[in-house]
């Protein structure tokens, strides 16, 4: 397996009083991936303890475990809205159509800005082949790319929670 290096080894931070961009970033630098990271403020803003938070998200990095499919980063987002937004009770449709309508929206704002939800494409990868993740790796495209996607997914979640508080 590749092993992704997109860690700048800074742990141990103190996140009381950050933003949620901040926060986020700050968990992709300590080397969590793009889900974990852009998911992690707002669990914890929810009442997640950082193992769940972080536990919950680890499969959906890299475009769901090397696919490169959805964007984690998206990923993430999407499950922060879920976590706020979603419905608990299978009758709860409103709930439910609410979710959809924001998660479309984060889709739709995001692709719009870089022209793709998905990972392999958002990257610039040939296929998903363990040589084209060694050559993202070596290119430096995790650190150079992702921190982006991670703000930018986080600061559209924030404004559609925003949006919905008014």
């Amino acid at each position: 397996m590749v092993s992704i290096n997109y860690t700048s080894n800074k742990s141990n931070r103190n996140y009381k009083n950050m933003n949620h961009c901040k926060i986020a970033s700050q968990k992709f630098e300590e080397g969590f991936n793009c889900a974990q990271s852009s998911f992690y403020p707002f669990a914890k803003n929810a009442g997640l303890s950082d193992e769940q938070a972080l536990k919950l998200t680890t499969a959906f990095g890299m475009g769901m475990i090397y696919r490169g499919e959805m964007c984690g980063a998206v990923t993430g987002a999407m499950m922060a809205l879920g976590l706020k937004y979603g419905r608990s009770k299978v009758d709860d449709t409103d709930a439910k159509e609410l979710t959809y309508s924001l998660v479309k929206e984060l889709h739709t704002r995001f692709e719009n800005k870089f022209g793709s939800v998905l990972c392999r494409e958002l990257l610039g990868l040939a296929d998903t082949s363990p040589v084209s993740w060694e050559i993202a790796n070596s290119n430096n495209l995790f650190k150079k790319n992702c921190p982006l996607y991670v703000s930018e997914a986080v600061e559209i979640t924030n404004e559609l929670i925003k949006k919905m508080e008014k």
